[in-house]
């Protein structure tokens, strides 16, 4: 709970800081439990939702108003030198199927790992396990399936539509 007020907090802080700070927003991702690497370039409107483990790999660019969604005991890891186009979330949770008279049941959770050098394009929703590394994830897909090393996905549902070279 009270992560999950501090980064609270802190989101309505990054907003008010200019667009060209990033020093100070990933000093301040710190102060949420968010590890920045060296160099990773969060921009305005990003936020952090929940309290699980949020990692941000060295020389990552997240574009604006990029969202993580975390649980407890969930993580999610963007890996170093990618590049995450703006408007994209990230989401940890879903629910199971449940009744007739209430169809979202219990809730479950699972990592998220964002591999080195990935591409995704703006407001995709990353809502799979793994994306490989080096693969690119094509403009407002909805990946529901992991993503293999150096694949090109785009859709809804985000399929593989060709294996890149290493």
């Amino acid at each position: 709970m009270f992560v999950s007020l501090k980064r609270f907090l802190f989101n309505k802080l990054i907003d008010a800081l200019p667009s060209t700070c990033f020093s100070y927003r990933r000093f301040i991702l710190r102060l949420m439990h968010v590890r920045t690497e060296k160099g990773a370039k969060v921009n305005e409107g990003f936020r952090v939702y929940g309290s699980g483990a949020v990692t941000i790999g060295q020389d990552t660019w997240l574009g604006k108003n990029c969202t993580l969604y975390t649980m407890p005991n969930a993580v999610i890891s963007i890996g170093k030198n990618c590049d995450i186009g703006p408007e994209t979330a990230f989401n940890c949770q879903t629910h199971e199927t449940g009744t007739a008279e209430h169809r979202a049941g219990p809730c479950r959770f699972h990592d998220i790992r964002i591999g080195n050098g990935v591409w995704v394009g703006m407001r995709s929703s990353i809502l799979c396990e793994d994306v490989g590394d080096g693969a690119v994830i094509g403009a407002a897909s909805v990946v529901l399936s992991d993503v293999t090393k150096n694949a090109l996905a785009a859709g809804n549902p985000a399929e593989v539509k060709k294996i890149l070279p290493s």
